[in-house]
């Protein structure tokens, strides 16, 4: 990678002060341009891309590469992004109503406060993702890899976690009222006295 210098004499360079370029980054600010131009990008190389803030309701990016992409408090009402690698991605308090996630790799990905109903994770890899807070009711977890995953005071009201792999996760705090967890696995998994069980008694919840 080609590394661009400051205006500071050679030797007192800071690291801060070389910047990335070449044709990675410019492939990437090309496709972001193209992305809020068509709302579309799929196959698209847009790591590390800042697309915070920004309206991307109904975007198809299936299959695009967003890992560490900076797409907080984006709003992404149904979009399509389908086998999408968002990988320590940042969606905190991004708006996600009914967007596919299907088959994602969102593992450390960062969905804290995010906003949604009826989303799709069907089958989404999302080990060691943090959704702190986040309102993901009637959500699709069917197959889900959430090992480790922060759940803890999570809405999961509704939401369909059978086959999922919950190995590990915290769901300290988090409303399962009404949540389907046939067959998922719940080894390890985090609670306590504020956890509101599917049943809606407190937990920990007894899921036998």
């Amino acid at each position: 990678m080609i590394l661009a210098l400051s205006t500071l004499a050679i030797g007192q360079a800071a690291p801060s002060d070389l910047v990335p370029v070449g044709p990675a980054s410019a492939e990437i600010t090309a496709n972001r341009d193209r992305l809020l131009r068509t709302n579309a990008c799929p196959n698209c190389n847009l790591a590390g891309a800042d697309l915070s803030g920004q309206n991307l309701m109904g975007a198809n990016l299936g299959q695009a590469d967003l890992h560490d992409a900076n797409l907080a408090g984006a709003t992404l009402n149904g979009a399509n992004l389908r086998e999408a690698r968002l990988t320590h991605a940042k969606l905190s308090g991004a708006v996600i109503g009914g967007v596919n996630f299907s088959s994602a790799d969102m593992s450390g990905c960062d969905l804290s406060g995010a906003v949604s109903s009826r989303t799709s994770f069907h089958m989404a890899n999302l080990n060691q993702a943090n959704m702190s807070g986040a309102k993901l009711e009637y959500a699709d977890f069917e197959g889900a890899e959430l090992t480790r995953a922060d759940l803890s005071e999570t809405d999961l009201y509704e939401a369909h976690l059978s086959l999922a792999d919950l190995t590990g996760a915290n769901l300290s705090a988090a409303n399962l009222n009404a949540a389907d967890f046939s067959q998922a696995i719940l080894i390890d998994v985090q609670m306590d006295a504020t956890t509101v069980c599917p049943n809606r008694k407190p937990g920990p919840c007894d899921f036998n």
